[in-house]
């Protein structure tokens, strides 16, 4: 909701503020596949994907869709274990642009309205990973991993004018308070060690 048109109590601290109200109502469906193929001896692949369809319904009518809720999401993933010792992977991962707000774009507030204009629906990526175990002996495992493995920047902000304040705003994602919305790490490398007693 914004002050300016339906004030609530916590606008008389801020009069140009937005604040967030709930859906009144909210509906999703869609399908999940996965599969998984031996390929030879020491190969095998698995992938999934997932459709997911929403719908906000607010005043009995339908009004758009829920944020942040990808169309599309795919993954894929090749295993090579070539003893009983090594395991090794690549994968690579799909999500398609979301919505940026629920609801249809005539019922934003004039600030999300703002936002929507100067970035639009948050944007889809691919992500690729690498990673690898090693048994050394029943009870030590030692794992590397190699996440967003070509280095998918999503540092991309772009200022944008809200009631006359300058707030900077994620290609990727939609952050709404100090609680919400994180940027996406680069390239990420993981080194651990299981030990089973």
């Amino acid at each position: 909701g914004s002050c300016a048109t339906a004030a609530i109590s916590s606008c008389a601290y801020n009069p140009t503020a937005d604040y967030a109200i709930n859906v009144d109502k909210a509906k999703t469906w869609g399908l999940e596949l996965s599969s998984r193929a031996q390929l030879a001896r020491d190969w095998a692949v698995k992938a999934g994907y997932t459709w997911t369809h929403s719908e906000v319904i607010e005043g009995g009518r339908k009004n758009g869709q829920l944020a942040n809720t990808a169309r599309h999401i795919a993954s894929a993933q090749l295993d090579w274990t070539p003893s009983s010792q090594w395991r090794l992977w690549a994968r690579g991962e799909y999500r398609s642009k979301s919505p940026r707000f629920s609801g249809a774009y005539d019922n934003l507030s004039a600030a999300n309205k703002a936002v929507f204009d100067a970035v639009g629906d948050i944007k889809g990526y691919a992500l690729f990973h690498l990673g690898g175990s090693y048994q050394v002996n029943k009870r030590l495992s030692l794992n590397a991993s190699i996440f967003n493995l070509f280095d998918k920047d999503f540092r991309k902000y772009q200022q944008v004018s809200i009631n006359g304040t300058p707030t900077w705003v994620n290609s990727y994602f939609q952050g709404g308070s100090s609680v919400s919305g994180v940027t996406q790490a680069g390239r990420t490398f993981w080194i651990t060690a299981n030990m089973k007693f």
